[in-house]
Parts: C-alpha cells; sequence; structure tokens
C-alpha cells in the first residue's frame, strides 16, 4: 500500500476507523484499498492538527506499526512503558488501568520497606518488645518504628508524623495512627531510654563482630 508525502493527508479511498483499545484515540486503523477492505488494516499512531485550508482538524500520522495481524505487541508495550515514564505514578496507573477500574490513591512504601527490613535485621522489634511492659506488643514497637522512619523520611513534629503515617505513606502493619499513640511511644521511649540504649548499642555491636567483611 502506497501513502501520500504529506502524512497530514489520508490516503484516497481508504476506510479509517478510530482503534480505542490501544492508545486511545492517537491510534487509526486504516483500512485496505477500498471501504469493504479490512481483512489487512494498518495501524498508526497519529495527532489531530487544525487544517486551516480544509476549515477541520485532520490526522497527522506520527508513526506507523504496520498490519494488525503483525503487530509487534512487545515494542507497544515498551512504547507506553517509556510514555508512563513521563507521568506520576498515579496518573500512570489511571491512563492504563481497565476501563472498570477507578485508581484511589497511592502512596511511598520504598522507603519505610527498607527502613522495616534494617529495623528488623538489627533486631530492634524484638528488643523493643523485651523492654518495659510487653503486654503492649506489636503495636508499641511499629509506634516506635513509625516515628523513627518519620524522622529518616520526613522530619517533622510528633503530630505531623501521626498525619503521615495515615495519609503520606504506607507503614506495613500500621495502616494509621493518631496523636495519642504517638505521645505514648514517646513517654514510653523517655522511660527506657538507658536499657533500650544500650540493648540495641550490644546487638549492633554484635552483628558488626559476626557479619562477613566485604573487600
Amino acid at each position: 500500500m502506497t501513502f501520500p508525502q504529506h502524512a497530514d493527508e489520508t490516503p484516497p479511498h481508504e476506510c479509517v476507523e478510530p482503534v480505542e483499545d490501544m492508545l486511545g484515540d492517537s491510534v487509526l486503523e486504516v483500512g485496505g484499498p477500498t471501504a469493504h477492505d479490512l481483512s489487512e488494516p494498518l495501524l498508526h499512531l497519529d495527532h489531530n492538527e487544525w487544517d486551516p485550508v480544509k476549515g477541520r482538524a485532520a490526522p497527522k500520522v506520527l508513526f506507523t506499526f504496520g498490519r494488525e495481524d503483525d503487530l509487534d505487541r512487545d515494542a507497544v508495550k515498551r512504547l507506553v512503558a517509556s510514555l508512563s515514564r513521563l507521568l506520576e505514578p498515579g496518573e500512570a496507573l489511571a491512563s492504563t488501568a481497565a476501563g472498570d477500574l477507578e485508581f484511589v490513591s497511592s502512596v511511598p512504601f520504598g522507603g519505610t520497606y527498607v527502613l522495616d527490613h534494617l529495623w528488623r535485621r538489627l533486631r530492634i522489634d524484638k528488643i523493643v518488645g523485651q523492654v518495659g511492659q510487653p503486654r503492649r506488643g506489636r503495636r508499641r514497637d511499629m509506634s516506635v518504628f513509625s516515628l523513627v522512619a518519620n524522622r529518616a523520611l520526613a522530619p517533622s513534629s510528633k503530630l505531623a508524623a501521626a498525619d503521615w503515617v495515615t495519609h503520606d505513606v504506607h507503614v506495613d502493619g500500621l495502616p494509621a495512627t493518631d496523636d495519642n499513640a504517638c505521645y505514648r511511644a514517646m513517654d514510653w521511649l523517655h522511660e527506657v531510654s538507658d536499657d533500650l540504649e544500650k540493648r540495641v548499642f550490644d546487638e549492633v555491636a554484635m552483628i558488626g563482630l559476626i557479619w562477613p567483611r566485604r573487600e
């Protein structure tokens, strides 16, 4: 099939239909030489531009994908992934999600994930559970961890830390917290600071002795 030299002109006697399930309104499905010949349609990435001569918007072909039956779908996936990097993560997800799905929200997770694993690798979670009154258990451990994570990733006051945990970040095991929980955690830290600091120091020093050094 031969196309005209000007990319913004549709080939004569072609049947042009938009393909809505690939890249929205930007992909055209171009049929064969006649309107009845759709056996081997071609796919084009196009952009509508105003044509002052014709007095209407006309599609300008930006890229040709080739025949639909010979489409390189892996190349299309790579193109979509490359374009998605220009968007915010939430926008990229919303633009590629199925029509029956609705994007609600997203929050960062990487920073707290790394700190949580380091927290456990240093056994600080176990130490926190052993110091003071053990009946508070996991909830107290996560409240203390959330304050430490907030100080490391987004330093703020205790009041702001509670809002940060609840709305701005994902802390595994602590979907939400409040001001009172943060104040109780701080009061508990003041009560056990000497014992807690000594245990954490001993644990970290021991791990430093047994971890192999990398050249």
